[in-house]
């Protein structure tokens, strides 16, 4: 029987780990939410801005923008791969990892890497952004050519075909 890895990351007690290892105080602010002062070493936290929420398992630091589920609070806290992270959190959860199969972890890890590279959304702004700098360009020679490469950029933004902008502009 295998398990998948978000089983891992819910049966980790955060909570615990980071009182014991990192000296948290928390305290409950709602919905579910436990406060305390940022862990992280390039965060000093006067007041407390880390909350963990032991129902979805995740956390959240309001001050210094890190987020993410437990794996990856032990991960990002300690500097260890992901591999050992999650043998070492096992070992904190007194969990077999025989139990668990490899393709879920490496499932999660691409996952994880896919997560943390450039969104689409990202992608397709920065297209925009780059289709636009080129007609300012045009603009300055051809005021019509511009203006009408500005209403069919407009159009096809609208139409969300970023593979146009991508053939027609750039």
């Amino acid at each position: 029987m295998t398990h998948d890895i978000t089983e891992l990351n819910s049966l980790f007690d955060a909570e615990s780990w980071l009182k014991d290892h990192y000296g948290c105080e928390f305290y409950p602010s709602g919905n579910g939410w436990m406060s305390a002062s940022c862990p992280f070493d390039d965060h000093q936290d006067s007041n407390p801005s880390f909350g963990i929420n032991k129902e979805q398992n995740i956390f959240n630091c309001f001050g210094c923008g890190k987020k993410g589920d437990f794996i990856s609070l032990v991960q990002t806290i300690t500097k260890l791969d992901f591999h050992k992270t999650i043998k070492y959190m096992a070992e904190l959860s007194n969990i077999n990892l025989k139990d668990y199969s490899g393709t879920d972890f490496n499932y999660v890890k691409f996952k994880k890497a896919l997560e943390e590279s450039d969104d689409i959304t990202t992608k397709n702004k920065r297209l925009v952004h780059r289709a636009t700098l080129k007609i300012k360009k045009i603009l300055k020679s051809d005021f019509e050519l511009a203006d009408k490469m500005y209403k069919e950029l407009d159009d096809l933004i609208l139409e969300e075909n970023y593979q146009e902008i991508s053939k027609k502009f750039l």
